[in-house]
């Protein structure tokens, strides 16, 4: 959770601004960060960061043409610090994956002081506005984390949550909740500006019900991208489950770049439907695997295994993230070696 003075801070530095500029990460996290903190301040402008989780330099042109007063970055792993200097704005930035230092910023991050909650749910503790309660805990399940008022949303919304859970998985995969999670990352998919246009429609939306009952424009709008996004989803999906060997540790599969992006996505439910697996999705494009990889909750810590495997690799090969779920990308030519020295690391957890 954060502590109050960094509610306080936060509060503060989004009300005194006018022209502030919100960098988030392109996934439900990130999404409804932006999105209760835009309904807070009522100005602003977005940017959706879409391949690799970081903020360098040559989005200081954005800041600037944009004529911003404040810049906040939400969900976002890694910010270069060429960027914040090339700034004359103050900087905040909220996030959850491995702690950084950076000079001239605000960072708020819980892992700091040994706790780990989605910028989501800081905004959610910064804001607390009912109207955002459902985009709020949507946002919490999409990152897995179990929404801390839960309580609140399923006494408002039986009929989307109708009961309480202990996991958030069983929320993302069991009830309507996980279903707005799916219709909000599959709307995220595809080129930056239809990305950026669904977010847009996403902020006017007053109602999870415009969405799941299509009783509005904006809902049906929603829904038509997440229904064409859904279709190449459960082909993969059925690709994948077709080759699952039961005795092998590992759930390891690729597909070509000609086929929707999903991995992230998928890689959820596959952790889901196989937890005494470790799951490594690769999307193969321009040369690169670019990989999801999830491990159960009693798995092998990802992140960690990372650490040693890609210093021993080409230069190229990068990757980060959670203890559990973590991204990497991989160049085609050292996959293979990648892979087997996965298997070797995790061998000891598996």
């Amino acid at each position: 959770m954060l502590r109050q003075e960094h509610i306080d801070l936060i509060k503060q530095e989004l009300e005194c601004c006018q022209r502030p500029i919100f960098f988030f990460h392109d996934d439900c996290d990130g999404s409804t960060s932006y999105i209760q903190l835009y309904h807070h301040k009522g100005e602003g402008k977005g940017v959706i960061i879409k391949a690799a989780p970081l903020v360098d330099v040559k989005y200081a042109r954005k800041v600037q043409e944009y004529g911003a007063d404040k810049v906040f970055i939400l969900d976002i792993a890694m910010v270069d610090q060429e960027f914040i200097d090339a700034l004359k704005v103050p900087v905040i930035w909220l996030d959850h994956h491995e702690p950084q230092k950076r000079l001239n910023v605000k960072y708020v991050n819980p892992r700091n002081w040994g706790e780990n909650v989605p910028p989501c749910f800081m905004a959610w503790q910064v804001v607390g506005d009912p109207k955002d309660l459902w985009i709020a805990t949507v946002g919490c399940v999409g990152d897995w984390f179990l929404p801390p008022m839960q309580a609140e949303f399923q006494q408002k919304y039986p009929d989307l949550m109708p009961q309480l859970y202990d996991k958030p998985e069983d929320i993302m995969f069991n009830t309507p909740v996980g279903e707005l999670v799916r219709v909000i990352s599959f709307n995220l998919k595809g080129r930056t500006d239809d990305a950026l246009t669904s977010v847009k429609v996403l902020s006017r939306i007053e109602s999870p019900y415009e969405i799941l009952k299509q009783s509005t424009p904006r809902g049906n709008f929603l829904w038509k991208k997440y229904l064409k996004v859904k279709q190449g989803y459960d082909a993969i999906k059925a690709q994948v489950i077709r080759y699952v060997k039961p005795d092998d540790p590992f759930l390891i599969h690729s597909y070509t770049e000609d086929q929707m992006a999903v991995t992230k996505d998928l890689a959820n439910e596959l952790t889901y439907l196989y937890p005494n697996k470790v799951v490594i999705l690769a999307r193969e494009k321009n040369g690169e695997m670019k990989c999801a990889m999830r491990s159960g909750r009693d798995g092998p810590i990802l992140s960690k295994a990372l650490e040693k495997i890609l210093p021993t690799l080409p230069p190229g090969n990068t990757g980060g993230g959670h203890e559990h779920a973590c991204g990497a990308n991989i160049m085609k030519d050292d996959f293979e070696e990648f892979v087997r020295r996965m298997r070797e690391e995790c061998a000891a957890k598996v």
